[in-house]
């Protein structure tokens, strides 16, 4: 006998020590908390759970903060040791999933099949902000992408050379970080530090010891010259968010993953506005959604420009 019932339109079936819950058409930030409340109150019964089914037949977007949601699912149905199989998923859905790297932690049964009301939408299985929708965007990262490469190419056998001499180990580091809706990527840079165990961290809990050449990059930015080639793929833009490393994706309530409905970007807001102090998380995630919310292709090439104002100012302050 299947019991069924529903409560936050989160409709929930039940038999014996199995559950189904489905998930609706929109998977964004109200859905997703209103989710994660629902969630918790089945695991706050006393009932036995073996097995949870999370039902995608009815879903048609997702953004960051579903996957956020989706997050918090896993790793609380891994503490609780309880089974976990996703169900009828559209390929948009599975799309976005093998993305984020979910298919890999969840069980997915390919043989259930999404309920499409319209099969000819295409817009089915995510819903990009404007930013990563911009054509506009897209062509002004490329362009930018080409030119930093150029630059990159003139000075990268001095740069070479300078770390080389200033200590040993690779020329460039790099970084798994991630993405719009919560895709994963390496992140590349010149190297500025040394491996120290008993050195510093950095924001996200990496221990390192600055070189003194890795000084001079950093402040002059010219360390992040290699991150063009992430612009390039797609992975990255000029103009953004910071990218979050998986340290800090460990502390995010569902909340925070709104930070991620845009890409990450070598620039941004968070960097160019003196005025702002960047003291701790909540002050960060207030402007990378304020900057979401005002988003225009005009707002990114005045924070470009600041930014290329800032660097120059850098270099020459040194110089002189």
């Amino acid at each position: 006998m299947v019991q069924a019932y529903k409560k936050n339109d989160f409709p929930i079936a039940k038999l014996n020590q199995i559950y189904l819950i489905e998930l609706p058409v929109n998977f964004t930030a109200p859905e997703a908390l209103a989710f994660k409340e629902k969630f918790e109150q089945l695991c706050q019964t006393k009932e036995t759970i073996d097995r949870i089914i999370l039902d995608f037949g009815q879903n048609r977007f997702i953004d960051s903060s579903g996957i956020g949601a989706l997050v918090y699912f896993w790793k609380t149905t891994k503490q609780e040791n309880i089974d976990t199989v996703f169900w009828s998923f559209s390929p948009q859905v599975e799309l976005l999933l093998s993305l984020t790297g979910l298919e890999k932690i969840f069980v997915m049964d390919s043989g259930t099949e999404a309920v499409s009301p319209n099969p000819n939408r295409k817009d089915k299985g995510i819903a990009p902000h404007p930013a990563v929708k911009s054509k506009a965007k897209r062509a002004m990262d490329i362009l930018a992408a080409l030119v930093g490469l150029g630059v990159m190419a003139t000075v990268i056998i001095p740069i070479a050379l300078a770390i080389k001499l200033d200590s040993s180990g690779t020329i460039f580091s790099s970084q798994i970080c991630y993405g719009c809706m919560g895709r994963r990527f390496q992140l590349w840079k010149f190297r500025t530090e040394v491996a120290s165990p008993n050195g510093s961290k950095d924001q996200h809990g990496v221990a390192r010891e600055m070189t003194k050449f890795g000084r001079f990059l950093e402040r002059t930015s010219l360390h992040k010259l290699p991150q063009f080639w992430n612009v390039l793929k797609g992975e990255m833009s000029v103009v953004g968010i910071p990218a979050p490393a998986f340290a800090e994706l460990e502390d995010y309530s569902i909340s925070d993953w709104q930070r991620l409905n845009v890409k990450p970007g070598m620039t941004g807001e968070w960097l160019v506005e003196k005025e702002v102090n960047i003291t701790n998380f909540p002050d960060l995630m207030r402007l990378d959604l304020a900057y979401q919310q005002k988003w225009t292709l005009v707002e990114d090439l005045k924070i470009l420009l600041k930014t290329i104002a800032i660097v120059f100012n850098k270099i020459r302050g040194i110089d002189s």
